[in-house]
């Protein structure tokens, strides 16, 4: 989240959070090295490309498209993972390490 509490049509508010207004920005990041390797500016619900799919699932598909195929380990937190998620980047070649909560859809009730 960039700070920003000026006039701004995708303006997010999130009052849980330290930095309550501003503009989301998703980023995939490399771990070791901490450069930036891709971003994405959240501009709102009106802006997603497949609404049928979870949010999460989007942001990340469409971070890490561009390094499909070679052999990359994403690691996500709670909100982006799922196991749609999961089957979709090792059917392309990515690997995917994260928190899963229980009660998320797909999960096998042996995994829960």
């Amino acid at each position: 989240m960039v700070a920003f509490k000026g006039r701004l049509s995708f303006k997010q508010y999130m009052p849980a959070k330290p930095t309550k207004w501003g503009i989301k920005i998703w980023s995939v990041c490399d771990a070791r090295l901490g450069y930036c390797l891709g971003y994405d500016v959240y501009t709102g619900k009106a802006s997603r490309k497949n609404p049928r799919k979870p949010l999460g699932f989007e942001v990340v598909d469409s971070l890490c498209s561009p390094h499909f195929g070679k052999g990359h380990h994403v690691y996500v937190d709670r909100f982006f993972n799922s196991v749609d998620l999961a089957e979709h980047l090792s059917e392309n070649g990515t690997y995917l390490c994260g928190t899963i909560m229980s009660n998320r859809k797909g999960l096998s009730p042996v995994m829960k």
